[in-house]
């Protein structure tokens, strides 16, 4: 990324902490224009923007970094771990999609042990991609969501190179979108949801699941009676600013094929997991 990008990245850092906008504990450890020294050997001397000593909730801390790593004019954000033994995460890959501007970085394990693959789908778990793509933020009110896409990408590396049976797994991951946005979506989608549990119910009389039409009230009685998951048939991370839900967007599931369907990236359709479980039986 330019210089701009990473100065305008740092500005809301500082202003998000000076104003409280923050849960992240953060120290400024270089200014613009003072010399790194005594840091790490790949970051000593060279060019930067800002460097900081971020840490969360749990007190657990990194040093972000927003240096001309190349010393090309390209900037990278850089993550190292709390010893600054050595870092866990170099971004500067910047995608422009849908109006907004991402930080991307690709999660590429090199080990000699030849289970590289495994830890590619360990990683995968979290994120739905080894590619990660974080939403700059644009305002301090973004800066916690930027900082904390940046602490779990770095903590589900380090699961994923360990091949941690505890890696998380986080369904739908919204791709750097912000909280609010998210909500939004949210609020405008519960609406169309309700009416196309009401539809289905109508048109049948129940609630089945429309891959394999298992009942929850059948299992489980007055408890299941209805009860149905929602899918959004168009992934909420792909859809343009001002997308207006329809019924028709809307797939009732149980929840085993819900978490099919988000199993992979790009999502199963509903067709294709409908062919995975006939051919299954």
């Amino acid at each position: 990324m330019d210089r701009g990008i990473a100065e305008k990245i740092v500005e809301g850092i500082l202003n998000a902490d000076r104003m409280g906008m923050t849960q992240f504990d953060i120290q400024v450890l270089f200014k613009t224009g003072e010399t790194i020294e005594d840091f790490h050997q790949w970051a000593n001397h060279r060019k930067h923007v800002g460097v900081f000593k971020i840490t969360d909730s749990t007190n657990i801390s990194y040093y972000l970094a927003f240096i001309d790593w190349p010393e090309k004019d390209n900037y990278y954000a850089v993550v190292f771990d709390c010893k600054k033994s050595g870092s866990l995460a170099e971004l500067h890959k910047i995608k422009r999609r849908y109006g907004r501007v991402d930080l991307c970085w690709t999660y590429e394990p090199r080990k000699q042990d030849g289970k590289n693959n495994l830890r590619k789908q360990y990683f995968a778990r979290y994120f739905g991609d080894v590619e990660v793509r974080i939403q700059i933020p644009q305002h301090e009110t973004e800066i916690d969501v930027f900082l904390n896409d940046l602490v779990m990408l770095v903590q589900n590396r380090l699961k994923a190179d360990a091949l941690d049976s505890t890696l998380d797994y986080r369904e739908g991951f919204p791709e750097g979108r912000t909280l609010e946005q998210i909500h939004k979506q949210k609020e405008r989608s519960s609406k169309v949801i309700k009416l196309a549990k009401e539809s289905a119910k109508d048109r049948a009389g129940k609630l089945v699941c429309e891959v394999c039409e298992f009942n929850f009230a059948d299992c489980y009685g007055d408890l299941g009676v209805n009860y149905i998951e929602a899918h959004h048939t168009l992934p909420v991370s792909e859809l343009e600013e001002g997308h207006v839900t329809r019924i028709e967007d809307i797939a009732l599931v149980c929840s085993n094929c819900h978490k099919m369907l988000h199993r992979r990236r790009p999502w199963l359709l509903m067709n294709e997991l409908k062919k995975i479980l006939t051919s299954q039986r």
